[in-house]
């Protein structure tokens, strides 16, 4: 018992003795003590002033077939979605608004699907496509959740819009019943 007290107190000694040493040397330097104390708040600095807490801002071209119900629902819901996206209008062709894309005019292509409208009311969600050219996976990501956010409240808004219209029809097909 008395070797296992023993040990445990030079343990201590050389501890101690060793952490006195070096506190010893930081004193003794009086620019490393103040590069260890402001070296970690200069990087956060550093890190403060990069970063920026919104949310990047799209350009957002969208691809319909000219004429069709979904361009006209496009046309009035895109420019009202939200500040994320930058509505830059309706074309009719994939090409032009991939080279679009390519140029670097854009940063997102939406292309919704020719038979939306069926789809919503067979009870199923419209399928959008969605065509960026980000590398940078984080960005990446962030552009499908941003498409899958905002594809999500069209859709809403349009299911609401034929909803609307249903329940309009059908006052009106009771009235004209009685």
């Amino acid at each position: 018992m008395l070797k296992l007290i023993q040990a445990f107190w030079k343990i201590i000694i050389r501890t101690s003795a060793f952490i006195s040493k070096e506190v010893f040397v930081l004193l003794r330097q009086p620019q490393l003590l103040l590069t260890l104390v402001l070296g970690p708040f200069l990087i956060l600095l550093l890190f403060g002033v990069g970063y920026r807490n919104e949310a990047p801002v799209l350009d957002t071209l969208f691809v319909a077939q000219p004429g069709s119900q979904v361009e006209e629902q496009i046309n009035a819901y895109a420019p009202t979605l939200g500040k994320q996206l930058v509505f830059m209008g309706v074309t009719g062709e994939l090409e032009t608004a991939l080279d679009t894309l390519q140029r670097g005019e854009v940063d997102l292509v939406v292309v919704a699907p020719s038979d939306a409208a069926a789809s919503i009311q067979a009870g199923q969600q419209a399928e959008f496509q969605l065509y960026h050219a980000e590398i940078d996976p984080f960005q990446a990501n962030y552009i499908n959740y941003f498409g899958e956010i905002y594809i999500d409240e069209v859709n809403r808004r349009v299911l609401q819009a034929i909803t609307t219209q249903g329940q309009a029809e059908a006052v009106d097909l009771q009235r004209n019943l009685q």
